[in-house]
Protein backbone atom coordinates (compact mmCIF):
# COMPACT_ATOMS: atom_id res chain seq x y z
CA UNK A 1 0.00 0.00 0.00
CA UNK A 2 3.06 2.17 0.88
CA UNK A 3 4.12 1.53 -2.82
CA UNK A 4 0.92 2.55 -4.36
CA UNK A 5 0.57 6.03 -2.16
CA UNK A 6 4.38 6.42 -3.31
CA UNK A 7 4.06 5.60 -7.44
CA UNK A 8 0.73 7.87 -6.90
CA UNK A 9 2.46 10.57 -5.22
CA UNK A 10 5.51 10.44 -7.65
CA UNK A 11 2.90 10.84 -10.77
CA UNK A 12 1.41 13.98 -9.19
CA UNK A 13 4.86 15.36 -8.37
CA UNK A 14 5.79 15.02 -12.04
CA UNK A 15 3.15 16.40 -13.06
CA UNK A 16 3.81 19.19 -10.91
CA UNK A 17 6.94 19.25 -12.49
CA UNK A 18 6.34 19.93 -15.68
CA UNK A 19 3.61 22.50 -15.24
CA UNK A 20 6.52 24.21 -12.70
CA UNK A 21 9.23 24.52 -15.25
CA UNK A 22 7.37 25.75 -18.20
CA UNK A 23 7.89 29.20 -17.55
CA UNK A 24 11.49 28.87 -16.46
CA UNK A 25 14.02 29.61 -19.26
CA UNK A 26 15.47 25.85 -20.43
CA UNK A 27 18.86 26.26 -18.27
CA UNK A 28 16.65 26.56 -15.12
CA UNK A 29 14.18 24.15 -16.24
CA UNK A 30 16.75 21.59 -16.73
CA UNK A 31 18.48 22.12 -13.34
CA UNK A 32 14.88 22.04 -11.60
CA UNK A 33 13.88 18.92 -13.27
CA UNK A 34 17.79 17.65 -12.38
CA UNK A 35 17.06 18.68 -8.86
CA UNK A 36 14.09 16.88 -8.93
CA UNK A 37 15.65 13.31 -9.60
CA UNK A 38 18.01 13.65 -7.62
CA UNK A 39 15.77 14.41 -4.49
CA UNK A 40 13.90 11.47 -5.02
CA UNK A 41 16.97 9.42 -5.19
CA UNK A 42 16.93 9.00 -9.01
CA UNK A 43 14.73 5.97 -9.42
CA UNK A 44 15.98 3.52 -12.07
CA UNK A 45 12.78 4.06 -14.18
CA UNK A 46 12.84 8.04 -14.03
CA UNK A 47 12.15 9.10 -17.57
CA UNK A 48 15.48 11.19 -17.35
CA UNK A 49 18.95 11.00 -18.10
CA UNK A 50 21.49 13.19 -16.08
CA UNK A 51 24.26 14.92 -18.20
CA UNK A 52 27.56 13.25 -17.75
CA UNK A 53 26.24 9.59 -15.79
CA UNK A 54 26.79 7.18 -18.63
CA UNK A 55 26.67 9.52 -21.49
CA UNK A 56 29.16 11.52 -23.38
CA UNK A 57 26.88 14.15 -23.13
CA UNK A 58 28.78 17.85 -23.40
CA UNK A 59 26.93 20.82 -21.17
CA UNK A 60 26.84 22.56 -24.14
CA UNK A 61 24.66 20.30 -25.79
CA UNK A 62 22.64 19.57 -22.53
CA UNK A 63 21.73 22.58 -21.49
CA UNK A 64 19.39 23.66 -24.82
CA UNK A 65 15.99 24.37 -25.81
CA UNK A 66 16.18 21.26 -27.73
CA UNK A 67 17.13 19.18 -25.42
CA UNK A 68 14.81 20.30 -22.53
CA UNK A 69 11.98 20.03 -25.48
CA UNK A 70 13.02 16.66 -25.45
CA UNK A 71 13.20 16.51 -21.95
CA UNK A 72 9.95 17.70 -21.71
CA UNK A 73 8.60 14.91 -24.00
CA UNK A 74 10.22 12.33 -22.63
CA UNK A 75 8.37 12.93 -19.35
CA UNK A 76 4.71 13.18 -20.55
CA UNK A 77 5.38 9.95 -22.57
CA UNK A 78 6.08 8.44 -19.04
CA UNK A 79 3.25 10.57 -17.53
CA UNK A 80 0.92 8.26 -19.93
CA UNK A 81 2.70 4.92 -19.62
CA UNK A 82 2.39 5.21 -15.62
CA UNK A 83 -0.68 6.33 -15.80
CA UNK A 84 -2.03 3.22 -17.59
CA UNK A 85 -0.13 0.93 -15.69
CA UNK A 86 -2.03 2.74 -12.31
CA UNK A 87 -5.02 1.92 -14.09
CA UNK A 88 -4.26 -1.48 -14.92
CA UNK A 89 -3.38 -2.26 -11.46
CA UNK A 90 -6.73 -1.22 -10.84
CA UNK A 91 -4.92 1.19 -8.61
CA UNK A 92 -7.13 4.34 -8.66
CA UNK A 93 -10.32 4.49 -9.51
CA UNK A 94 -10.30 8.35 -10.47
CA UNK A 95 -6.98 8.21 -12.14
CA UNK A 96 -8.11 9.68 -15.19
CA UNK A 97 -9.04 13.25 -13.04
CA UNK A 98 -4.98 13.36 -12.37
Amino acid sequence: EDLVAYYKWRWIMVKNLLFKVKDLDYINAILEINEFWLDLKSPKDMPYQFQGIGNDIEPKDFYTNENLTKIITNHEKWLVKERIKLSANNISKNIENW
